[in-house]
């Protein structure tokens, strides 16, 4: 068996959680030199100083717009990120096993136990079905608390995220009820300094202006920064957005993904964890102040269940 050094077995490591789990590329086994740089300047001493997540997530922004090209096969990037984002927030698409509990410390993806699914058409068409259908009631808001900004500030970071070569733009003002707010309509996107796709390509170039990207970062939260104060609490209802949204995001959004030529016949609201997250919806607020309810307001509340209970029979059938 052959010595290895603590330095040579971390580098070893950090090779296949780059090229295994973070940067993950189409080239199947092989990992991109480029990756090497990543520990060539400071050694292993230089791993704490990166900032792993932005890079990741500048990595996954690129894949996804090159994944959404016409002709695209496949989708890159950190998957595991993406898988447990969306079943944080989507509880239609969480895995059909029960939710596991988690230790403090470890990772929130551990939450979800995962089986192998059987890949087929009729189930993709079924996905992109429920996607159409989806209402704010099915989302799952604030996975991660009412007050995202303080528990991680970085959040609120208004600029551009790095990795190599790599430059992405960042704008939480698009995503306000992720962090609690009410959605209005947000500032114009961040625009590349250049931009070019050849008609017949998947691929494009996008250059973005790396000095601004620096600045922002380091400026923060001096400056380049979300100030929340200008925004109103979505205090009762997470989903809230200003009159004006619905149809801004109508006219500048992509409504149905589902090909309605060949997208199936579904029966419609039958899915389980529609029905759910709207009983306990009416649930929680109960359940929260339930020694201090007035009767009244309890009756109340079991008969929005037992109505939703009689409309999810209704469209079972």
């Amino acid at each position: 068996m052959v010595d290895r050094t603590p330095d040579t077995s971390l580098v070893g490591w950090m090779f296949l959680m780059l090229g295994t789990s973070l940067f993950v590329d189409k080239s199947g086994s092989r990992i991109r030199p480029s990756r090497i740089l990543e520990l060539k300047d400071g050694g292993v001493d230089s791993v704490t100083q990166y900032s792993w997540g932005a890079a990741t997530l500048a990595f996954l922004y690129r894949q996804l717009g090159v994944a959404s090209r016409d002709g695209s096969q496949g989708i890159s990037g950190c998957l595991t990120l993406l898988q447990a984002w969306i079943y944080e927030y989507f509880s239609t698409f969480r895995p059909h096993t029960s939710r596991l509990t988690f230790e403090p410390g470890t990772a929130r993806a551990c939450m979800w136990s995962i089986r192998q699914e059987r890949r087929s058409l009729v189930r993709l068409q079924s996905f992109r079905t429920s996607i159409d259908q989806l209402t704010s009631i099915e989302v799952t808001w604030l996975p991660y608390g009412p007050d995202l900004a303080l528990t991680v500030p970085r959040t609120t970071l208004c600029g551009w995220l790095r990795y190599r070569d790599i430059i992405e733009p960042y704008m939480p003002d698009r995503v306000l009820r992720q962090l609690g707010y009410m959605q209005v309509i947000p500032s114009p996107i961040l625009r590349p300094e250049f931009a070019y796709r050849p008609f017949d390509s998947i691929g494009y170039e996008v250059v973005f202006p790396v000095a601004s990207t620096e600045s922002a970062w380091h400026m923060f939260p001096r400056g380049f920064r979300l100030v929340l104060s200008e925004f109103q609490r979505a205090e009762l209802d997470p989903s809230t957005y200003s009159s004006g949204y619905l149809p801004w995001l109508c006219r500048n959004s992509h409504r149905h993904v589902a090909n309605m030529d060949h997208a199936g016949v579904f029966s419609d609201r039958t899915n389980a964890p529609y029905w759910m997250e709207r009983c306990i919806r009416v649930v929680q607020p109960w359940m929260d102040a339930r020694d201090i309810m007035p009767t009244e307001e309890t009756r109340a509340a079991v008969d929005d269940v037992e109505k939703i209970i009689s409309d999810w029979n209704l469209f079972a059938k």
